[in-house]
């Protein structure tokens, strides 16, 4: 017996003038961004995942193996450096940007090329 219009073989309803799937939105580039609602520590394996569509634990699994595979240096390490250069989600700036323009050498007294500006 054949469906009648508007309905499929399993009773399911459908419209025949809708497309089979509903269009995507235009994308813009993807940016890298660290998660604030897929975070343990600082959302840096929840960002990545983000990023390249997997799973965090998965990143998380490869933050472990970069630990083991470089002497217990590599995982850290690279967590705290995406903790300084990716910015969080919602921000356009790194946490790394945002001491850089706030000077803090200036707070400190010193000058980062070691000569002090503000000496007489």
């Amino acid at each position: 017996m054949a469906p009648e219009r508007g309905g499929s073989d399993d009773g399911r309803m459908t419209d025949p003038t809708s497309p089979p799937f509903p269009p995507s939105a235009p994308r813009g580039p993807r940016k890298l961004r660290r998660s604030t609602k897929d975070s343990i520590v600082a959302g840096v394996a929840g960002g990545v995942a983000e990023y390249l569509d997997i799973d965090a634990t998965a990143v998380r699994f490869g933050f472990v193996a970069a630990s083991l595979l470089l002497a217990g240096l590599g995982g850290p390490l690279l967590y705290l450096l995406a903790w300084a250069i990716v910015p969080e989600e919602g921000k356009d700036v790194s946490l790394a940007a945002e001491t850089l323009q706030a000077k803090p050498w200036q707070q400190w007294g010193h000058h980062p090329g070691g000569a002090n500006p503000t000496a007489p």
